[in-house]
C-alpha cells in the first residue's frame, strides 16, 4: 500500500511539474520578447513570437501570389530569402522552422501533461510510455527551437526571454517526464 501511495505521489509531482513547464512555454510564446536587438542609444527593439507567426503567414501569401502570377515556387522562395538576408536575418525556412518547433514544443508538453493526468485517473501503464515519449520529444523540440532561433537572429538580433522560456519549459518538461517514468510505479 505504501509503495502505491508513493508512486501516486510521484505521478502528482510529475503532473504539477509538467503543468509548470507548459505554462513556462506558453508564457515564452506570449511575451513580447522572442528576439530583441542589442541596446542602441538606450533603446532595444523587441519582436514577439506572434510577429514572427504573422510574418510567416504574410510571406507565404506573397509566395502564393507570385506563383499565381507565373513565378516558379523556388524563385519566389529565393526572392523572399534574399529580402530577409538583406535585412540581416536568416532565411524563410529558418523562420518557418523556428515557429514550427516552438509550437511543437508547446503541443508536446500539453500532450505529456494531459496523458499524465489520464494515467493518474485510469492507472494504465502504457500511458507512462506516452508521457515519456512526449516529454523527450518536447525536450528535443525545445532545444531545436532555441538553436534555430539563435541561427535565425544573425548579427542584428539576440535570443529574447520568450525563446529562452520556451526552451527551459521544453527541456525541463522532458527531464521531468523521464524522471517520472523511471521513478514511477512499473506495471
Amino acid at each position: 500500500m505504501a509503495k502505491a501511495k508513493g508512486s501516486r505521489t510521484v505521478s502528482f509531482i510529475v503532473l504539477a511539474a509538467l503543468v509548470v513547464c507548459l505554462v513556462l512555454a506558453i508564457v515564452g510564446l506570449s511575451i513580447d520578447q522572442w528576439t530583441t536587438t542589442e541596446e542602441v542609444f538606450g533603446q532595444t527593439k523587441d519582436i514577439s513570437f506572434s510577429d514572427y507567426l504573422d510574418q510567416v503567414s504574410e510571406m507565404q501569401d506573397a509566395i502564393n501570389k507570385m506563383e499565381e502570377e507565373g513565378m516558379d515556387s523556388g524563385e519566389a522562395i529565393e526572392w523572399v530569402d534574399s529580402m530577409l538576408e538583406e535585412s540581416g536575418l536568416g532565411t524563410l525556412t529558418e523562420m518557418r522552422a523556428m515557429v514550427a518547433f516552438a509550437l511543437i514544443t508547446v503541443l508536446l508538453l500539453a500532450v505529456a501533461a494531459v496523458i499524465c493526468l489520464l494515467n493518474i485517473i485510469f492507472n494504465i501503464g502504457f500511458f507512462r510510455f506516452i508521457v515519456l515519449a512526449a516529454g523527450v520529444l518536447a525536450l528535443v523540440a525545445g532545444i531545436v527551437a532555441i538553436a534555430i532561433t539563435a541561427a535565425f537572429c544573425g548579427e542584428l538580433l539576440i535570443v529574447g526571454a520568450g525563446a529562452a522560456l520556451l526552451a527551459v519549459g521544453g527541456i525541463l518538461g522532458g527531464l521531468t517526464a523521464g524522471a517520472g517514468f523511471f521513478l514511477g510505479k512499473k506495471k
